[in-house]
């Protein structure tokens, strides 16, 4: 695709050649319904691609603002409980994969951060936090509204700690040191409140000077590295052990009730419903932007399912709504949900790509033909969201007739589109295209023996590679590449 950015109304010539040889192949082995469910094509691999592309812009002006909130709202909710660094339940988690049973009775610190200007900016840290954890935030509250890029790792700096602002006696503060709490074949990484922090303290983050092992388990909300942990004598904890750990173990933890959890789950749902409302209605509207600005690759990827719809006497409505949905909900929209750091440069832990699925998963089962019945051995993230699903699906078919109504996009204003993009997108400086041309190359001459059936395939990707570097075009055969 990074090579072919130039040639935009190209590249949406050979994506429509690929969907009609994809169509072709899914009816013949009577597998309609099943088409772009996957990425085992070049096809479908290109359409996820192609789609990123031309709607860059319309995520950037329409979309993206809804998508950012939704991200720091839920990192938000997760950070206001405890939440374990080392397995990324946490305690106001959307999925019940990662919400955190056990009963942990945290107290919240209000304590000042050192930003180098004399003065102690306010923040607020929570007991239970490991020394990553408490390090995260406040690089949070340092590097606020600053891209994850533009701020220290956590492997950098070191957390400094004084009782009092006039105190003269900082400590270093660590996951793990010479004071962890081991106990039968356990290490329990440290916490604030192991280190006995009161309210009023003070913190300092100051960059790492010695060469030493990384001191630190992971980083917010994050899956404990396994391979760390071989490289201790003991297992490490943060909040819970594996329940094997803790059936012999006196200093097992109380677990909440069943019910106890499901209300967590709904609590954590309706506090983050309205940004996950706004996102929705946002990727569904179409009404409130001009007709004709709506986006045109959307537009004119449905007319070229319909018009091999129509090429296959297919007229089944239920097989070309399931194409729209595999082809733009599931392969674009509900990759975009799950990866919001696609688009953002942001962090996002095991815990939040937990929920993030589950509200995707909602999406997913918004454009669904099929109304599944729900019984209590339903999976708990659908049960969550059944009442608004039905309402969604309503905002989904009112999508599709509003789609419809638009006018039909001629290729005359495709191909107009196209190459205004590709100008557009030959500003773009940051793409290896030499790289790219390469990395084809080499793929396309693994396939060599179906390639050369058609060797101006090859001859034209050559040409290129060498062209663009250049190359003598006899450096390919002699592998001086």
């Amino acid at each position: 695709m990074v090579c072919l950015m130039g040639e935009m109304d190209y590249t949406t010539h050979i994506l429509k050649q690929l969907l009609g040889q994809l169509i072709d192949k899914s009816l013949i082995r009577q597998h309609s319904k099943m088409l772009l469910r996957r990425t085992d094509s070049v096809g479908e691999k290109l359409l996820t691609n192609w789609l990123a592309v031309c709607l860059y812009g319309y995520i950037k002006e329409h979309v993206g603002t809804p998508l950012y909130r939704l991200s720091r709202a839920l990192k938000m909710q997760l950070e206001k409980g405890p939440i374990d660094v080392v397995t990324g339940e946490a305690r106001y988690s959307l999925s019940e994969e990662k919400l955190l049973r056990h009963v942990i009775q945290e107290e919240k610190l209000s304590c000042f951060l050192d930003t180098g200007d004399g003065n102690g900016m306010p923040i607020t840290f929570l007991d239970c936090d490991s020394i990553g954890q408490t390090k995260e935030k406040a690089l949070d509250a340092m590097y606020k509204g600053r891209a994850v890029c533009e701020r220290p790792s956590l492997v950098d700096v070191e957390l400094e700690y004084t009782k009092s602002k006039s105190s003269n006696s900082p400590i270093i503060l660590r996951d793990i040191d010479s004071s962890n709490e081991s106990e039968k074949g356990w290490t329990r990484i440290n916490t604030l409140k192991h280190y006995k922090i009161e309210n009023g303290a003070h913190f300092q983050l100051r960059t790492r000077t010695e060469s030493t092992k990384c001191d630190y388990v992971g980083t917010i909300i994050s899956v404990y590295d396994k391979k760390r942990e071989q490289n201790l004598e003991n297992h490490l904890w943060h909040l819970s052990k594996p329940d094997d750990a803790e059936s012999n173990s006196s200093s097992s933890k109380e677990k909440m009730a069943s019910e106890v959890y499901l209300h967590r789950l709904l609590y954590s749902k309706n506090v983050l419903q309205n940004f996950v409302n706004d996102l929705f209605e946002k990727i569904l509207d179409v009404n409130n932007r001009q007709k004709e600005n709506y986006p045109l690759a959307i537009r004119y990827f449905f007319q070229v399912l319909e018009e091999q719809a129509s090429k296959h006497d297919i007229t089944d409505a239920d097989t070309i709504h399931t194409w729209k949905n595999n082809g733009l909900a599931l392969r674009f929209w509900v990759n975009l949900i799950k990866n919001p750091e696609f688009v953002f440069n942001i962090y996002k832990s095991s815990t939040m790509d937990s929920c993030l699925l589950v509200i995707a998963q909602t999406f997913m089962d918004s454009f669904s033909v099929s109304n599944t019945k729900l019984n209590k051995d339903s999976p708990t993230s659908k049960l969550l969201y059944a009442k608004e699903v039905r309402t969604y699906k309503q905002s989904v078919a009112n999508y599709y007739e509003d789609i419809k109504k638009l006018p039909r996009v001629s290729e005359e204003e495709m191909t107009e589109e196209m190459n205004s993009l590709s100008k557009n997108l030959q500003k773009v400086d940051m793409l290896d295209t030499e790289e790219a041309l390469y990395q084809l190359l080499r793929y396309a001459n693994k396939y060599s023996t179906q390639v050369n059936n058609n060797n101006n395939i090859m001859t034209t990707l050559i040409h290129a590679y060498c062209t663009h570097s250049n190359l003598p075009l006899g450096c390919y055969a002699t592998g001086k590449m």
